[in-house]
């Protein structure tokens, strides 16, 4: 799983942030807070913790921002569940396999919008469809 340096939540662009001293300091192993749009993770967790941490502050800014009223323990079981089906199922978001399934050859990174994924598509539709129609025609 990748954990990238920013995430779009709710229209909002929260910087990711790994310290040292998090559990230590604060005895968490996470943190986020939609004040200052940040995802504060501790640094020195074994990657797997690490990755579902990360789950679980998005689990709980998914929470705030669309006012879901998730009770904490249920942030937790979706965490757990949420990251058992990534590593389960790595195929699901891999950049790969979503660029073959629509085929439109494009690289999706963390920028694009989907109304341009939504217009290549298109595009790519229309055009083979045309070819499609001057092929019957001849």
């Amino acid at each position: 799983m990748n954990i990238p340096g920013k995430v779009k939540i709710g229209g909002f662009i929260y910087e990711v942030l790994e310290i040292e001293n998090l559990c230590r300091d604060r005895r968490n192993q996470g943190e986020s807070c939609n004040n200052d749009l940040t995802i504060t993770l501790e640094k020195s967790l074994p990657r797997p913790v690490k990755e579902s941490t990360f789950i679980h502050e998005i689990i709980e800014q998914l929470n705030d921002v669309y006012m879901i009223n998730l009770e904490h323990k249920q942030i937790y079981d979706l965490e757990a569940g949420i990251y058992a089906f990534i590593k389960d199922n790595p195929n699901v978001f891999n950049e790969k396999s979503i660029q073959n399934t629509i085929g439109i050859g494009i690289k999706i990174d963390d920028d694009i919008a989907v109304d341009d994924l939504v217009d290549k598509a298109t595009n790519k539709f229309v055009t083979e469809f045309r070819k499609t129609l001057q092929d019957i025609k001849k």
